[in-house]
């Protein structure tokens, strides 16, 4: 009995490793997605060992499941016809197989707030290894402190739907630390746009909460402690990264100084509209530096060293730019349709989902988030898995 017990134990944990993974590993190896791979593959091995085709016959009825598998056709069509692809095969197939083939019954509250706090500890670990035992400059990380940050905005939400949403005393303590740790390691990475994206939606949520409660004392004193800590811990850094720094470079940019982070922006943002109404339907692809550099020498934008850049930037406009309008809404109808169909009444799953899209849109303002791969596995994993766990009945 024992041993049959270990052996489940140790089945269910291959089964949702992946997912650990996830919010763990996968930023921190430069290797990381190909490793998903391999533990996804073992996850759904043993899962169709377990469960039989019937895992199968219960996830497909996962509606956004059914958007990654068209994706996925569409990227293996352009590859076959040798079309510019703007998706990654490797990333969507991962997601797909990962959704296909996870029992939702593994994904219960407990489980995804222990993953939750461990992907914030190690986030939290991460940064304060490298600001401050290494003493490595932001802008010379190993990882790319935007996306980054993004990531951990992501675990942040999710650690304040699980503290609200979750009846456990140790679990909401252990989500309330998780919380604070994310807040710290974003703040420590002194992003903007990871600030702007994290304390609205963390706002959100928590009036949310309240108004949906009914103004209880208990909940009217949870949330009064949580904006308590979240003022006396962003404030200084706040404060000096995003109003000091913005307002200086602002200054900076108006009066003809546009060599600042801001400015870069501004320029790229403008380089991207240009292009969109020269090219609204077909786009760039993948040949901004050169198209960029043109309008440089046009005197359209303000001369600096744009080689570096890859993306301009702004989510919207760099999809925009490369791919067309059409590509644009797409990406949009994808983001948002799930947002208005999602059952309402299941607060944990709807809530977790709506402040995930909303990372994902405000960070898109300043980043385009989904270009980088771990970034677009976590973001459509999380869509995917959270969606199905919505709709279905067990949850429901």
């Amino acid at each position: 009995m024992i041993k049959d017990n270990i052996i489940k134990t140790c089945a269910n944990f291959l089964i949702i490793l992946p997912i650990l993974w996830i919010f763990t590993g996968l930023f921190y190896f430069e290797n990381g997605n190909k490793i998903l791979v391999v533990l996804t593959l073992i996850s759904a091995l043993i899962s169709f060992i377990i469960y039989r085709s019937a895992i199968l016959k219960e996830n497909i009825k996962n509606k956004y499941l059914w958007i990654m598998f068209l994706l996925l056709i569409l990227s293996i069509s352009f590859d076959i016809f040798n079309m510019v692809n703007p998706l990654n095969i490797r990333s969507i197939s991962i997601i797909c197989v990962l959704a296909a083939f996870m029992p939702y019954r593994l994904l219960s509250k407990k489980t995804l707030s222990l993953i939750i706090f461990t992907g914030s500890l190690c986030s939290l670990l991460y940064v304060i290894h490298i600001s401050f035992i290494l003493k490595i400059p932001r802008e010379s990380w190993p990882i790319n402190a935007i996306p980054y940050s993004t990531y951990i905005c992501v675990i942040g939400v999710l650690a304040l739907v699980n503290m609200f949403y979750i009846k456990e005393n140790r679990l909401k303590a252990l989500s309330l630390v998780a919380v604070i740790f994310s807040i710290t390691a974003v703040m420590l990475s002194e992003t903007r746009g990871a600030m702007i994206s994290l304390l609205p939606t963390l706002l959100g949520i928590s009036l949310y909460y309240v108004f949906s409660k009914g103004y209880k004392k208990k909940t009217l004193i949870y949330t009064l402690i949580f904006s308590l800590l979240v003022i006396g811990m962003s404030l200084p850094i706040l404060k000096d990264r995003l109003y000091d720094a913005t307002k200086n470079e602002l200054i900076a940019f108006n009066t003809g100084h546009e060599n600042t982070s801001i400015g870069i922006r501004f320029n790229l943002w403008k380089a991207g509209l240009i292009l969109i109404k020269e090219s609204p339907f077909h786009g760039i692809d993948n040949n901004m530096k050169e198209d960029v550099q043109q309008l440089v020498n046009q005197h359209k934008i303000y001369n600096n060293n744009y080689s570096k850049f890859s993306h301009f930037h702004n989510q919207y406009i760099d999809v925009a730019a490369k791919w067309g309008l059409q590509t644009l809404a797409a990406l949009l109808l994808i983001l948002l349709i799930p947002v208005f169909k999602i059952n309402k009444k299941n607060t944990y799953t709807s809530v977790s989902f709506i402040s995930i899209t909303s990372i994902l849109m405000i960070a898109g303002l300043t980043d385009p988030p989904l270009i980088n791969t771990p970034l677009f596995i976590m973001f459509f994993s999380l869509f995917t898995l959270l969606y199905g766990l919505n709709k279905n009945p067990i949850n429901n």
